[in-house]
């Protein structure tokens, strides 16, 4: 059965893109060696209302599992939330000291961790996401990031 939040978010999302799509039209698209100002809000949205109805999609053909329905998997699930609050703010805090790739890393392992996943899969999910994204910003944005205790 789908989630009520489920389908409400996506018809607003599906709403959104419409808007978003007719005023893009009214900007003009142009072509596609001439794009006009409108081009390029017209792909956002109309990418934007295949994620919609990818959602609406991928939840109206869900089934109810009888795991996901039992009271301690619902209260585990309540605390995700403010777990990642929490997380965020420490990893806003350390930063500065820690530098970016191993504050990174252990927001990454916290993270990861609210999953079900394995050990093995976070640690290595977490050090290719901190890399990839160290990797990103300094070297090909060139954006100076916190260099913390250990100067990399």
């Amino acid at each position: 059965m789908m989630d009520k939040r489920d389908l409400a978010g996506s018809a607003i999302w599906v709403i959104l893109s419409i808007t978003a799509l007719a005023a893009s039209l009214r900007l003009g698209v142009g072509a596609l060696r001439n794009p006009g100002p409108g081009f390029i809000p017209f792909l956002a949205s109309l990418g934007l209302a295949l994620c919609a109805c990818l959602l609406l999609a991928f939840n109206l053909a869900a089934k109810k599992q009888a795991g996901r329905q039992e009271n301690g998997a619902k209260d585990s699930a309540r605390g995700n939330p403010l777990i990642v609050i929490a997380v965020l703010v420490l990893y806003g805090l350390a930063l500065g000291k820690l530098g970016y790739l191993l504050a990174t890393f252990a927001l990454m392992i916290v993270l990861f961790s609210l999953g079900k996943m394995k050990v093995r899969t976070i640690v290595l999910g977490s050090l290719i996401t901190s890399l990839s994204s160290y990797g990103l910003f300094a070297y090909f944005l060139g954006t100076p990031l916190p260099r913390g205790i250990f100067s990399f």
